[in-house]
């Protein structure tokens, strides 16, 4: 691999490091402006939140601000995937999500980093 080459570890540790460090910054409004602007041709959007109390909010602010839109947008929990089946349309995902996976990536690696040392380990036994 080459010195300039990022691995894939590196660039989600660079995506994660700038979503955590531009918390408040105003990206879920960008995806509820983007999801209500879609929603104005009648068209069905889906927006993917890190967890069920972040939808809960999002369809609130959707109620609050863009009640004409609320019919047309489906919002729902990454835990939640399932629900996905036999939807179709735009999708927006909210960046807290890229973080929830990337954390729960990081720990399957580190639990697979163990595992590994284990098998070396079992193997010099051996």
């Amino acid at each position: 691999m080459k010195t300039k080459e990022k691995t894939m570890k590196t660039k989600i540790e660079e995506l994660e490091a700038y979503f955590n460090m531009q918390r408040q910054a105003g990206h879920t409004t960008a995806v509820i402006r983007g999801a209500a602007a879609v929603a104005d041709d009648k068209k069905r959007t889906i927006i993917i939140a890190h967890n069920e109390e972040m939808a809960r909010y999002i369809r609130g602010m959707i109620a609050q601000e863009y009640a004409e839109a609320y019919d047309y947008i489906k919002v729902i929990s990454v835990h939640s995937l399932e629900k996905l089946r036999g939807m179709s349309g735009p999708m927006l995902v909210d960046n807290a999500v890229f973080c929830t996976l990337a954390a729960e990536a990081r720990k399957l690696r580190e639990e697979k980093e163990q595992l590994e040392e284990k098998i070396e380990a079992i193997k010099k036994v051996i």
